[in-house]
């Protein structure tokens, strides 16, 4: 074993070497199973990695919501070997799975013994730093030994595996007690007729098949080639395995639905070996105080009175204790303690008519990071469970009040932190290709899983079944699955991208976004996902090309100063729209990836703490117009999204307590700058202050130009068969800019049109048009000028980009922008993006003497060169 001051001066070298060069092969490791354990080399690590020893391995009790007295962990070292490096073919891209590509077919075959050439730290998948290995197979086993724990007379032994990716096959001495698939949740065995009697050694072995991207099972965001939002594989064990002894009459789990209206919490007691009509007893308390009793029988629910309920919420995450016991003529055969939060979960119309996301019967804005669960020495598998708690710490300190936990089914412990500490969650089901009839079988029993094995935590408020398309299918019966296992919380049926009008909720991705959308009737309009701004700490970066969602910033500044940005305009967006949540990009840099908040290994925060928080509880005040030019005057209002005293100068000094008070919109007519800042008790609030320079000017100079009516448009279509993921559309990123380049795919149809028609498609999926012409403005001033767009649109005037919004869309959204323009001929070119569904395009403008219209035909020019060109009407 390591010595600890060994370990942490090889923790100072793995942090300074970090991480391997991209595309550089991964040495075969010398962990023999003669060899002590050690972390990886060239490895990052987090701190947290220190504490990881082979005797104290995740040592705390892993089931918080059904716990016993008695258990064994089997964590720590364990012979493990690969019996086939990769057994299937991989996939050319990480966006296409192999054709025929294998599902499970049985139970694995027992390895031999000869394959057990290392040793392997459980439960880090062998991919990982942690688990000593650092190696990637499809095909590994595991093995070790145990000691049959004292048992009393008529006891039997439930092993637990809590997660194994992905078909798993285990053997006690030789026999198989469990063949499982699925990555997510637990395996769970009655291995007593295995054991051997006496006091002699048990022998467990886990043979693994992981085909990774080679089948279609739910495996989240796992590639066999990680690229940009692919990340690393996780094979095998990653979560804890142990050991319970159980009566024979036990108390397999427990289904517990809180139900505020009738003061009660709703129970259900399933039992293992007990016959029907068995008894059970529930006794709910609050700081050791009985509060509610109830008797019932095993499989029929029970209602636990909770007189006067002390309800769950971010602010006061209360939480009561439960005994439950089965009995059998009286006699207690078994009992377990567990939690109990109660809380409500809905959608209600707060006073403005906007649909909202209602907890405990009250409307609130939810706004979260993106938490993928992912870490740099564990993969899957966090270090500690401090490091897990450390997270959920985190998010709240930021002044988040939810989370949005993707495509990954996390440990009961890391839900338990987020009841513990009241973080609402937002559940994704870990997706897959799910594109043959097999994948989407498993699809849906792990989903089915998934619901039964989180079913109990408060903090979770929302379910997505589905993100961005990927894998979609039957959404209509997914969600009714969903609907019939759970009623009592929200169903976001798809996340991003293409609604089929089920769920509760319309959610929108935009990056860098936001994206201004309203809901419709029983549905609440959310940004599911936004931001992504990426910044890069030396030494604190996995190796490889990093990237963020528009670049990389050049300094924290800029990157706070960006983010402010973005959520003032989402809390302008709730105010004007009805956006009821928006959802961040990301918590934590994963890989290649570095948009989060917090570095990879969570040693680096790159935002200030109080300014975040400040920003995210809405008190940055937001100045509008955000354009700084105007040509005659200019009204300038000020908004925040949590009200607060405003106070603002415009000479550009900074606003002291003796400013003036903003309480009407201000108009300015000479070049000044506007800065403004949010005081609470006469004191400034830790949110940055708002400025904006606005400058008169004459307004960008008109073009001369020969010109017949109409636009000249180009039509590209994508004939590329529509795979399960769909990442990579050349129709899209042709129309992203405003210019052609060589080497871009060529357009399908050209011709001119009088105005930002789509008739010119010969399809309804899967194009994009790109306008180019001029438009005739009238008089000298700013223009608003607005799109209405399904999925995306950008605009551009000359070089200068007025707005930009070329993504996916569930139905309409509104993207704007202005520009200072005199009055004349001016160059545009109009971007527009189709994917699924739906489809819209309207430009509308506004400006002076000019009320807000659709773009009319009359304004509207192309270049006479082009009037060779077919014109469709």
């Amino acid at each position: 074993m390591t010595s600890p001051r060994s370990f942490r001066a090889l923790l100072v070298g793995c942090v300074a070497a970090f991480a391997l060069p991209a595309g550089a092969q991964v040495p075969v490791p010398s962990h023999t199973k003669d060899a002590p354990w050690r972390p990886v080399e060239g490895r990052p690590l987090t701190r947290w990695a220190a504490d990881v020893t082979p005797d104290r391995v995740l040592p705390e009790y892993p089931r918080p919501q059904m716990v016993r007295e008695r258990w064994e962990s089997l964590n720590g070292m364990w012979e493990f070997g690969v019996e086939r490096a990769n057994s299937l073919a991989r996939p050319e891209s990480p966006t296409a799975s192999v054709a025929g590509g294998e599902g499970p077919a049985g139970p694995l075959p027992a390895p031999a013994s000869i394959v057990f050439t290392q040793r392997i730290l459980v439960p880090f998948a062998p991919e990982a730093a942690l688990s000593g290995v650092g190696q990637h197979a499809d095909r590994v086993a595991y093995r070790r030994s145990f000691q049959r724990p004292a048992m009393q007379a008529g006891e039997r032994l439930l092993l637990h595996v809590d997660a194994c990716d992905w078909h798993c096959t285990v053997y006690v001495n030789g026999r198989v007690v469990a063949d499982h698939t699925g990555g997510y949740d637990p395996i769970v065995a009655d291995v007593t007729e295995a054991l051997r009697t006496g006091s002699v050694p048990q022998e467990l072995v886990v043979a693994v098949y992981d085909p990774t991207d080679a089948f279609g099972q739910p495996r989240g965001k796992q590639v066999s080639r990680p690229e940009g939002i692919w990340y690393t594989p996780v094979t095998g064990i990653w979560q804890t395995v142990w050991l319970e002894p159980v009566a024979t009459e036990s108390i397999e789990r427990l289904t517990m639905t809180p139900d505020v209206a009738r003061r009660a919490l709703r129970l259900t007691v399933h039992a293992r070996g007990a016959p029907s009509g068995e008894h059970v007893e529930a006794v709910a308390m609050a700081g050791g105080q009985v509060i509610g009793r109830a008797t019932g029988v095993v499989g029929r629910e029970l209602r636990v009175p909770v007189p006067r309920p002390h309800l769950w919420s971010p602010d006061d995450p209360f939480l009561y204790d439960l005994r439950v016991t089965l009995r059998h003529g009286g006699e207690a055969t078994d009992s377990v303690g567990s939690y109990f939060g109660m809380r409500t979960i809905g959608l209600a119309r707060d006073a403005n008519g906007f649909q909202r996301i209602a907890l405990n019967g009250t409307p609130v804005f939810q706004l979260g990071p993106l938490d993928q669960g992912w870490w740099p020495d564990g993969l899957y598998t966090a270090p500690t469970d401090e490091a897990l708690r450390s997270d959920i710490v985190a998010m709240k300190a930021l002044g988040f009040n939810m989370v949005r936990k993707h495509i990954k089914v996390e440990p009961p412990r890391w839900y338990y932190w987020a009841d513990r500490l009241g973080l609402p969650v937002w559940q994704d089901m870990p997706s897959g290709w799910n594109d043959t009839p097999a994948a989407q079988r498993h699809f849906v029993a792990e989903l089915r899983q998934m619901l039964e094995g989180r079913h109990n935590s408060p903090s979770i408020v929302t379910w997505v079944p589905f993100n961005e398309k990927w894998g979609q299918f039957d959404t209509r019966r997914i969600v009714s699955i969903i609907r019939q296992a759970d009623p009592s919380r929200l169903v976001n049926d798809v996340s991003g991208w293409q609604h089929e009008g089920v769920g509760d909720v319309i959610d929108v991705h935009r990056y860098q976004g936001p994206q201004a959308m309203r809901g419709e009737r029983g549905k609440v309009a959310v940004v599911g996902e936004f931001g992504g701004l990426g910044y890069k700490v030396s030494g604190h970066a996995w190796a490889g090309d990093s990237w963020g969602y528009g670049g990389l910033f050049a300094s924290r500044e800029a990157l706070e100063d960006r983010y402010a940005l973005l959520l003032k305009r989402l809390y302008h967006d709730r105010d004007t729209h009805g956006i009821g949540a928006g959802v961040y990009t990301q918590l934590t840099d994963v890989e290649v990836e570095l948009n989060g908040f917090y570095t990879y290994d969570r040693a680096e925060l790159k935002f200030d703490t109080a300014r975040v928080a400040a920003v995210n509880r809405g008190y940055a005040p937001y100045l509008l117009p955000e354009l700084g030019e105007f040509t005659d005057s200019v009204r300038v209002t000020i908004s925040q999204g949590t009200p607060t005293e405003i106070r603002y100068t415009l000479d550009g000094s900074e606003p002291t307590a003796s400013s003036a008070v903003y309480r009407v919109p201000i108009v300015v007519r000479q070049s000044t700058t506007v800065r403004a800042r949010a005081f609470m008790s006469g004191r400034p609030t830790a949110a940055p202050e708002a400025r904006t320079e606005y400058r008169r000017v004459a307004g960008r100079a008109p073009v001369t130009a020969s010109v017949a009516p109409g636009l000249r448009y180009a039509y590209y279509a994508d004939t590329t068969r529509e795979p399960a993921f769909r990442m990579k559309w050349p129709i899209r990123w042709q129309v992203e800019r405003p210019d052609e380049k060589p080497g871009d795919i060529g357009a399908k149809k050209t011709g001119v049109v009088s105005n930002f028609t789509l008739a010119p498609r010969d399809t309804n999926e899967m194009f994009s048009f790109r306008y180019t012409g001029f438009i005739r403005v009238p008089r000298t001033g700013v223009y608003t000028f607005l799109a209405r767009s399904d999925d995306g649109a950008a605009l551009w005037v000359g070089d200068q980009n007025v707005f930009w919004s070329v993504g996916q869309s569930p139905k309409t959204t509104e993207t704007w922008g202005q520009i200072a323009l005199q009055a004349g001929l001016h160059p545009i070119t109009v971007g527009y993006f189709q994917a699924y569904g739906p489809m819209a395009l309207e430009l509308d403008i506004e400006g002076p003497g000019m009320r807000s219209q659709r773009v009319p035909d009359a304004l509207l020019y192309h270049d006479r060169a082009a009037n060779a060109a077919s014109r469709t009407p």
